[in-house]
């Protein structure tokens, strides 16, 4: 069994050896390739307590009916990043150079999404794992996902993301939705990204945005990703004959050095060393 995580499926068009990386990371050290550890970004840790302050305070308006004060969210949002940057994390050089910088976006962030998309939500599941089996699957691909909220009336899914710009997060939403299939919500109707923009600390907290999602475009486009890992997984673990790739081969996942993660920055797999997992990125002149 290979479990997949729903939030990992935008990422593997962009980069499927970096993808691997990060999915199978223990399988390719087992195979006697090297990683470099990742490191936390900054971004990522805002990001995180946003989520948990939409979640507690989602948790709190269905126990209670009502949305608790906008401190409350701003409090949990604070106590969730400040336990991240104890554990240390990198920050970056133009919207969040210090903890000061990384509270006060978070408190933002926080406050917009209790003032203009909480007020608009009767939750249904909140933050709920599911797991299901893909029955087609090689490789018994577990699809794995955590997502934000499905509401009632209609019954809509809607994902928080958080960042500097927006990405395309189809594939994520569709995933979301085959879960929900697979466990009985088959009646959802309509998918939405609510996008929450990370700015500089001298800037104002912008609204929140909305960014529908087409459920049929998104469906297809998760299914169709599970297609290829689940191929490049088996080319990986039994290799192909007709493409001349033994067992254990990484060209078995391609490797994209045109993406914009591409640097020792955003994949462990750049400048791993002799045994690295990809030396696809290596221009030969540095």
């Amino acid at each position: 069994m290979t479990t997949i995580r729903t939030s990992s499926l935008s990422s593997y068009p962009q980069c499927p050896r970096r993808w691997a990386a990060g999915i199978i990371g223990a399988e390719i050290k087992s195979a006697g390739f090297s990683l470099r550890d990742g490191e936390r970004g900054v971004a990522a840790s805002i990001g995180t307590a946003t989520h948990k302050s939409a979640e507690l305070t989602l948790k709190e308006k269905a126990a209670s009916g009502k949305l608790p004060p906008v401190t409350f969210a701003q409090d949990i949002a604070v106590t969730r990043l400040r336990a991240d940057l104890f554990e240390g994390v990198v920050y970056d050089s133009q919207y969040t150079v210090n903890a000061n910088d990384a509270e006060k976006q978070a408190v933002g962030m926080a406050q917009a999404y209790h003032g203009h998309i909480a007020p608009k939500i009767e939750p249904l599941l909140i933050e709920t794992r599911l797991e299901a089996e893909i029955p087609w699957s090689s490789q018994k691909l577990i699809l794995s996902g955590q997502m934000d909220i499905v509401a009632r009336e209609p019954k809509k899914l809607r994902d928080l993301k958080t960042g500097i710009r927006y990405g395309n997060h189809n594939a994520q939403v569709g995933g979301y939705e085959l879960l929900l299939r697979s466990h009985g919500h088959g009646d959802i109707a309509e998918a939405s990204i609510d996008f929450i923009r990370r700015v500089k600390p001298s800037k104002p907290q912008p609204r929140p945005e909305e960014k529908p999602v087409p459920l049929g475009i998104a469906g297809q486009a998760a299914t169709n990703i599970l297609r290829h890992i689940d191929r490049d997984l088996e080319v990986w673990r039994n290799g192909d004959v007709r493409l001349g790739l033994l067992p254990g081969d990484p060209a078995a996942f391609v490797a994209n050095p045109s993406c914009n993660l591409c640097s020792a920055r955003y994949c462990v797999a750049h400048s791993s060393g002799p045994n690295g997992w990809c030396h696809d990125w290596d221009k030969g002149d540095e």
